[in-house]
């Protein structure tokens, strides 16, 4: 089908409300109308309807989309992320669901593929080159982008709303004077990955159409590998590609090559080669994750309303990571969570072993896990080779959609000391199980993508 039709199909009521029961979810984040789900909800036929109205006559506006901080370290700037209202949003993600239509076989790789895919290619190869474009989505040039885009999409509404979308400001003063808004897409987004992704499809496919190197790309970081005679060559061609043709500034101070010998380090992983290429997680992302885990056993000692289940139960989950559907909502397929999922393209186990180590030193340290039965604690090598080679059938991994709501009740009871009658009506344990589990596996989640970066 094409983006035309796409449009035609999704841009009614009964396609605007499918979006809105399918991506749209009650944690979604309020944008600066302070609209929440439930009054959405309420007024959803009016909202859908202008919707409806206003795409099919060229005339919706977005509002100003809500500002949000996301803190990247001491000595960086924060990471502004863009919060639509839910009208927006529904709006976005039909655009997006167009997008896609326009742009078939084109989605970004996961960063795990994109690990297997260099693990599977660096032998033939003695030389790296890392690229890291400087603010990448602040950068995007609106006239490049859309040269790109009407290629492929030719409706005008089509291409008017994406117009709008990237130009409307990100704020939280609803009466400040309107910015004209020249360059950049905004992040957060449902269209914002893919927009970023599509300016530099014509670069990924040159370069991973030469038979002389491996080319990979992940949002704005870029890995080749080659050999050292072509190394100066291939960067003064690849530099000129995405600064002479696509108006982005490299990071000179991320961009570095060097031999495989000396390593490289590339979505959280440390690539380095020896006999065979040694696959292992980032320094700095090792210490950040060992940290979190002293961390989890000090918030236990010193937090009185944590007993030593709830401990327990939050100590595996962080140890195992999750597999579930409803972790950001209901889904059509379940997604995995967790540090050792992200991590699992690993070849060099070492670190686990140091963990499962750290976890007993730690069990034996706090005072208050005196009582606490050291062979109910999971083990990461466990676990990782549970997700290497059993993930799918495994019954080591946590799986919090596979309770009823009776054992969602119990569990609430017996390990987060819930009171009975709080648990009074099917919907409230439905609610403070969320809160309780599906939240903590989502906040997990988030600082496993944050390690990206």
């Amino acid at each position: 089908m094409s983006a035309a039709k796409e449009f035609n199909l999704l841009y009614t009521k009964k396609g605007l409300k499918n979006i809105f029961e399918k991506y749209i979810h009650r944690s979604s984040a309020i944008g600066i109308d302070n609209v929440n789900y439930r009054q959405f909800v309420e007024n959803i036929d009016n909202e859908l309807e202008i919707i409806e109205r206003k795409t099919k006559q060229n005339t919706y506006k977005f509002t100003r989309y809500k500002e949000k901080l996301i803190l990247k370290g001491r000595d960086r700037f924060p990471r502004v992320i863009s919060i639509p209202t839910l009208r927006d949003k529904v709006t976005l993600k039909g655009l997006q669901l167009i997008i896609q239509k326009g742009f078939p076989n084109e989605n970004q790789r996961l960063s795990q593929r994109c690990v297997e895919l260099i693990s599977k290619n660096a032998n033939e190869y003695n030389t790296f080159i890392k690229f890291d474009i400087t603010n990448f989505y602040g950068n995007l040039n609106h006239k490049i982008l859309f040269d790109k885009l009407n290629k492929r999409i030719r409706k005008k509404e089509i291409i008017n709303l994406i117009e709008k979308s990237i130009t409307t400001e990100t704020s939280n003063k609803k009466n400040e004077p309107t910015e004209t808004i020249t360059k950049g897409v905004p992040q957060g987004l449902s269209i914002s990955n893919i927009l970023a992704h599509i300016y530099l499809l014509d670069i990924d496919h040159k370069y991973q159409e030469k038979n002389s190197l491996f080319y990979i790309r992940y949002v704005d970081d870029i890995i080749i590998l080659c050999d050292a005679q072509e190394k100066e060559k291939i960067y003064k061609e690849v530099l000129y590609d995405i600064e002479g043709l696509h108006a982005l500034p490299i990071n000179k101070n991320k961009t570095y090559d060097g031999l495989l010998t000396e390593g490289f380090d590339f979505l959280g992983y440390n690539f380095k080669k020896d006999d065979e290429l040694r696959v292992d997680v980032k320094k700095f992302n090792k210490n950040k994750y060992a940290q979190s885990i002293v961390d989890l056993f000090i918030n236990f000692q010193r937090n009185n309303k944590i007993s030593p289940e709830q401990f327990l139960y939050y100590l595996n989950i962080k140890i195992t990571g999750s597999i579930s559907k409803k972790v950001s909502g209901n889904r059509e397929s379940e997604h995995t969570y967790g540090w050792l999922f992200y991590f699992s393209q690993i070849n060099d186990t070492t670190f686990l072993y140091h963990l499962d180590w750290l976890v007993n030193k730690l069990l034996k340290k706090t005072k208050k896990c005196e009582h606490i039965d050291p062979t109910r604690i999971k083990s990461f090598v466990t676990a990782y080779y549970e997700i290497k080679y059993n993930y799918k059938e495994s019954s080591y991994i946590n799986r919090p959609d596979d309770l009823t709501i009776s054992e969602q009740k119990e569990l609430l009871i017996e390990t987060f000391k819930i009171k009975k009658d709080t648990l009074n009506t099917d919907d409230k344990v439905q609610r403070i199980y969320k809160k309780l589990v599906y939240d903590f596996i989502n906040q997990q989640e988030k600082e496993v993508q944050a390690e990206k970066s």
